[in-house]
């Protein structure tokens, strides 16, 4: 993740980080649909979300989404 603030946390959850910028997942078969479908989803409720960018663990593919 990237952020350009400090650290904001939903519910004082330092594992739940609430305002970043960028977000990187590397894709596995495992989890691949979710990262693209419902996870994505939740990111772009974020206010601050701006850029996910997915890494295929497999091959040499990178994808990159920006909200405007």
């Amino acid at each position: 993740m990237v952020i350009s603030e400090k650290p904001v946390y939903w519910d004082d959850n330092e594992m739940l980080l609430i305002n970043p910028l960028v977000i990187v997942e590397v894709l596995s078969r495992s989890t691949r649909g979710y990262d693209r479908g419902e996870k994505f989803s939740e990111y772009k409720t974020l206010p601050t979300f701006r850029e996910y960018v997915l890494i295929e663990q497999t091959k040499c593919f990178v994808n990159v989404v920006r909200q405007i």
